[in-house]
């Protein structure tokens, strides 16, 4: 249900996720684009002519003090996203924020207190997997015991570069793990109701553009507490080809995830889900529309938390939880030791 509310949005960051932001806006009957931000004033500029924005900035201060704006989209490098979602609080304005929520343990759990203290403004963390219809009907395929219990979950996300000085930039910033795997953790948690166990982080470091200290290969393997297992593999580099293996296996069968882009035929027929039941060998195949990112349905189920007061999705606590694990997979990734979970058994972990 609507309130016949307009919505003014503006956009803080003008890059890669600005844009996908951008772009979607206009779906929406109930919003506008009111202004754009970004510290590059020439992307700014660009981004408010093409997308028909009334202001632009190069301070994201000035933008959220405008009395006229209702929502901003946070889109901006992890290490900036809680002094600004702090900024958003003082003034009432709602929000979505990409993840991560931010680049350490100590300002995510910030960010969350900070949410959790202002229930008045609502604030979603852009978790897209949980927007998306595919994965919608993968969860509901799982939770119906169509592949029965426990689950191992496989899922890949590599790709050779398209921009490599952003890929440096957010390697930088925090890891493929901590950037990619938040949703995939979030995925096995979702889909089978259960909590992490442990997990495990094996990197590699396959190029000379990032620290010493950093990584652009991890594979992250999860134990869950139902007995349910996965891995998630993320790769980036010019040695990598594009994999986005999504496979859930249980005792019943599996469920093969496969992109609209890589199928080889019926594309405009969206994501193809591929169903094996292993008693009777049979697999069922089911298209799922798909035309872009869903960052639209994000902005419609936020501006449903603002009307209707539903809940977040994910909640902050279910983002919180899933950027804790692999926090404390990536920082003991070279330690080669199964960390338990949850991170209330090693408090003193960053200082062992």
């Amino acid at each position: 249900m609507t309130n016949g509310k307009k919505y003014k949005v503006a956009v803080i960051g003008c890059g890669y996720m600005g844009y996908g932001h951008l772009e979607q806006i206009w779906l929406l009957s109930n919003t506008e684009l009111w202004s754009v931000c970004d510290i590059d004033p020439e992307r700014a500029r660009e981004a408010a002519e093409r997308f028909g924005a009334t202001l632009w900035s190069t301070d994201y201060r000035e933008i959220l003090a405008d009395p006229e704006l209702d929502i901003a989209i946070i889109a901006t490098w992890p290490s900036t996203h809680l002094e600004i979602l702090l900024v958003c609080l003082e003034h009432g304005i709602h929000c979505i924020c990409e993840k991560p929520m931010s680049d350490t343990l100590e300002s995510s759990r910030e960010f969350m207190l900070a949410v959790q203290s202002h229930p008045e403004t609502k604030v979603l963390v852009g978790h897209i997997l949980r927007h998306n219809q595919t994965f919608h009907k993968v969860a509901e395929l799982i939770q119906s015991d169509v592949i029965g219990h426990p689950v191992t979950m496989r899922m890949v996300q590599s790709h050779p570069p398209t921009d490599w000085e952003r890929d440096v930039t957010l390697i930088n910033e925090t890891s493929p793990i901590i950037d990619c795997g938040l949703h995939y953790v979030d995925l096995m948690r979702w889909f089978t109701g259960a909590e992490i166990d442990s997990v495990y982080l094996l990197t590699a470091r396959l190029t000379e553009d990032i620290p010493t200290d950093k990584y652009n290969y991890g594979l992250l393997t999860v134990r869950l507490d139902d007995g349910s297992a996965g891995f998630f593999e993320a790769g980036w580099g010019h040695g990598f080809r594009h994999d986005n293996t999504k496979e859930f296996i249980g005792p019943k069968g599996r469920i093969t995830v496969t992109y609209m882009k890589d199928r080889l035929t019926h594309r405009s027929s969206g994501n193809l889900l591929e169903i094996y039941r292993a008693d009777s060998g049979e697999t069922e195949q089911i298209s799922v529309p798909y035309t872009h990112k869903p960052t639209d349905d994000q902005l419609s189920h936020l501006i449903n938390m603002i009307e209707n007061d539903v809940p977040a999705r994910p909640t902050i606590e279910e983002v919180y939880g899933s950027f804790e694990t692999v926090w404390l997979a990536d920082i003991n990734a070279n330690r080669r030791a199964v960390c338990p979970t949850p991170l209330a058994e090693l408090i003193d972990i960053e200082a062992t």
